[in-house]
């Protein structure tokens, strides 16, 4: 019930109709694409597509305790509404971040630098040298990166939150989401935030 509650009411109302419904999934959902970031598919995909991509990715590896909802919601519910993938985002990038695999961790991390490499309007290396890259444009970038900007504020407020609570079960993934964010380069973000129209951002 708190989870329903914390739903915004747009999206209560999209999802209201599978409280009651008797249908199920059949099929799993297809698996990922293993190339990765998604966010630099050849052939620039547009901010709805690229989040489609991700979001489904990363339901389908879901194994935490909400990993039903996500798979069901995207079966569907993902192709039609963005905002219940900007929602449900930060959950699915929790349950990544909170699993004992490497790799879905360092695939989190590698969406998150290529939109914010795209947004600051160059690709950095890990040594601050610039290589060229396939990138979404202007406002698609923008949405991007927003997005991005977004979902990292509510991660640092979930590890302010889960160091409060002291809960030894959330250790993994506290540490998970203090070394994605630490991962950064503060320059990075805020040439990204600075090409967005987001001074105040880059001051942080």
């Amino acid at each position: 019930e708190s989870f329903w509650g914390s739903l915004p009411e747009d999206v209560r109302v999209l999802l209201a109709p599978g409280l009651t419904s008797m249908y199920c999934l059949t099929q799993k959902p297809q698996k990922p694409s293993t190339v990765r970031p998604l966010y630099q598919t050849p052939g620039g995909p547009t901010f709805r597509r690229w989040m489609y991509a991700w979001c489904r990715a990363l339901a389908t590896e879901a194994d935490g305790p909400d990993a039903p909802l996500f798979q069901a919601c995207s079966a569907g519910v993902f192709r039609h509404d963005t905002r219940t993938m900007l929602f449900l985002l930060p959950r699915m990038v929790l349950d990544a971040l909170g699993a004992d695999d490497a790799s879905r961790r360092d695939d989190v991390a590698a969406e998150i630098m290529a939109v914010l490499r795209d947004a600051a309007g160059a690709a950095w290396t890990a040594s601050d040298t610039r290589v060229e890259s396939k990138s979404l444009h202007g406002e698609q970038a923008e949405l991007a990166a927003q997005a991005v900007f977004t979902l990292l504020d509510q991660l640092t407020t979930w590890s302010e939150d889960a160091d409060v609570a002291k809960d030894n079960s959330l250790q993994l993934a506290v540490d998970a989401v203090k070394a994605l964010l630490d991962s950064v380069p503060r320059e990075l973000l805020a040439r990204a935030a600075l090409r967005c129209g987001a001074p105040p951002r880059a001051l942080l």
